[in-house]
């Protein structure tokens, strides 16, 4: 399934160089809104389908029913807060991008595409480790447990410096793919390091920014080792 989305990616940026018309974009824009619905019920929901099809069955009945005094409007207040908070912010950060690919339409969607993966990912990280942190200093319940060990910590300060750094010489480009051969060699400048140009040093930071924040999230319940399964909180 992964290679299945990576294969349409890749052959969406193909098409967009040679088909940039308003119908690629329109089916673009359209297909990302598809897939931002899909995946906002299914983090609000934790995958489980059958909680998707009660939750909507009780809203129906509750503003649909015939009788007047028995409809409770009450049924339309998110019954997870917090998830539903999240999912709002989700939906917020990908409207803005989505409103300015429109705007915007330069070809070649790989560059959004790695900015909606970027922001979603980041959105989720900064989420569940606000979560943990609220379970383990602020909840009136705390559980020691949900704190971020120094080793997961480490992992996500060095992250955040090598994905900082990758989106600088990710957006000091020395060439222009959207210009002549000759319009884009005037951009071109100096190597920075011996002779690894700012692309191969956006690799190389993104690459171990990624690589950290893998790390960061294998280390991350680290603390709920002796947890029994039933009674680690998901969130």
């Amino acid at each position: 399934m992964v290679f299945a989305i990576i294969g349409a990616a890749l052959f969406a940026e193909v098409v967009g160089y040679y088909f940039d018309t308003y119908w690629f974009w329109t089916l673009f824009i359209l297909g990302y809104l598809l897939v931002l619905v899909a995946f906002t019920l299914h983090t609000y929901y934790n995958g489980m389908f059958t909680y998707f099809l009660e939750s909507w069955t009780r809203i129906g009945r509750g503003i649909f029913v015939k009788e007047r005094a028995a409809r409770d409007v009450r049924v339309l207040r998110p019954a997870r807060i917090k998830k539903f908070f999240l999912c709002l912010s989700v939906v917020a950060v990908n409207a803005l991008m989505a409103f300015y690919i429109i705007v915007n339409k330069t070809p070649g969607i790989s560059q959004y595409l790695l900015v909606i993966l970027m922001a979603n990912m980041m959105l989720y990280v900064v989420y569940y480790c606000g979560m943990k942190l609220r379970y383990c200093y602020w909840h009136k319940r705390r559980r020691a447990s949900e704190s971020i060990n120094c080793v997961c910590a480490t992992y996500l300060v060095l992250s955040l410096v090598f994905m900082l750094v990758g989106f600088y010489f990710f957006t000091m480009e020395t060439k222009n793919k959207h210009m002549t051969a000759s319009q884009s060699r005037e951009k071109n400048a100096p190597c920075v390091l011996l002779f690894f140009d700012n692309h191969d040093l956006w690799h190389f930071a993104s690459a171990a920014g990624l690589f950290f924040n893998f790390m960061m999230v294998l280390t991350l319940e680290d603390d709920n080792i002796e947890t029994p399964w039933e009674n680690i909180k998901v969130f």
